[in-house]
């Protein structure tokens, strides 16, 4: 019988081969697509997001801006109510405010007085002269908060126009440490009290004295009505300042400086009349916007003018978390 040949199947091996690169191929292919499909999806999602963020923010400085138009109203029907010839912390603006909460949005405000703060641009005279009076004021504050109380010659420094630095003080060239940290000092008065730190003063001195200072665009009077308690205790000793904040809050602040001079708080204690009032003028509005996944600290400076009965927006400015001063 005759043996066949060994079979020979060149065209089935070329085939398995063709199949697998084949597959190998859709492999690539599908992975392919599958990756700028997951990219697709996340560029939507991020323009979706993006767009959501840039709406929400949108919506919260519109609430932002009605609460402002609010607080005016507030701090006008004040002005122009019968009792208007003192502000106290008893009055509809001094409260806390909260609006109610909805489901993606939530805001809350309060209105603080700057009158009720140290002025820290009191301190020099138009003549660029140190008052001598509010420099005693200003020194017992920087060391009631642990700070150097020689501080205040630094603010005269900052503020006064000629390069002469007082003592304890410094000018310009005090300022001048290093190339990309150098600076000249303003030769005007302080816009903001985080000026503060450019002089040297540490984040949480500044926290610790921003319930006692400010920086008012002119000179202005301490509000006895609505003065933070370590501020009354720096105008006059521990003891009278709550005997003060006992008599105003029994009486609903006192009504002129002549009954605050003769309430039985004040026996006894020494004060410097010439910057004392209970009337105000400047305020500060915090305000707090919450719309979906955005959160909107702001700090509104209002200017209530007692002659024409208008108040104007000094300045505004969105505070950092870390920083707000919640309402």
């Amino acid at each position: 019988m005759k043996k066949k040949p060994p079979s020979f199947r060149p065209f089935r091996t070329i085939a398995v081969r063709s199949t697998g690169a084949a597959l190998i191929s859709t492999l690539l292919v599908t992975a392919f697509i599958v990756t700028l499909a997951t990219i697709q999806f996340r560029y939507m999602r991020s323009a979706t997001q993006n767009a959501a963020s840039i709406k929400h923010s949108s919506i919260a400085w519109q609430y932002v801006y009605s609460v402002e138009a609010f607080a005016k109203l507030l701090l006008l029907r004040d002005l122009k109510s019968p009792n208007s010839r003192h502000d106290h912390l008893s009055e509809a603006w001094a409260l806390t405010h909260s609006l109610p909460t909805w489901a993606e949005w939530d805001i809350s405000f309060a209105i603080q007085d700057l009158n009720g703060r140290a002025n820290i641009n009191n301190l020099l005279s138009a003549s660029e002269t140190m008052n001598m009076e509010y420099a005693k004021l200003l020194k017992v504050i920087f060391e009631n908060n642990h700070s150097d109380s020689g501080f205040v010659y630094k603010l005269a420094d900052w503020m006064d126009s000629n390069s002469t630095p007082r003592p304890k003080g410094a000018e310009d060239t005090s300022y001048q440490t290093t190339k990309n940290n150098s600076y000249l000092t303003a030769n005007q008065a302080f816009i903001d009290l985080s000026e503060l730190l450019l002089l040297g003063l540490d984040t949480s001195s500044l926290q610790a004295i921003s319930g006692s200072l400010v920086a008012l665009p002119q000179a202005s009077k301490i509000n006895i009505n609505t003065a933070s308690l370590p501020l009354l205790e720096a105008l006059s000793n521990a003891s009278t300042a709550h005997k003060i904040v006992q008599s105003r809050e029994a009486t609903g602040g006192f009504e002129s400086v002549d009954d605050f001079k003769k309430d039985s708080s004040t026996a006894g204690a020494s004060f410097p009349w010439g910057w004392i009032d209970v009337k105000s003028d400047f305020f500060i509005l915090h305000c707090h916007a919450t719309v979906g996944n955005i959160q909107l600290f702001t700090e509104t400076m209002l200017y209530r003018n007692p002659t024409d009965e208008t108040i104007v927006i000094l300045n505004r400015k969105q505070v950092p978390f870390s920083r707000r001063s919640a309402p």
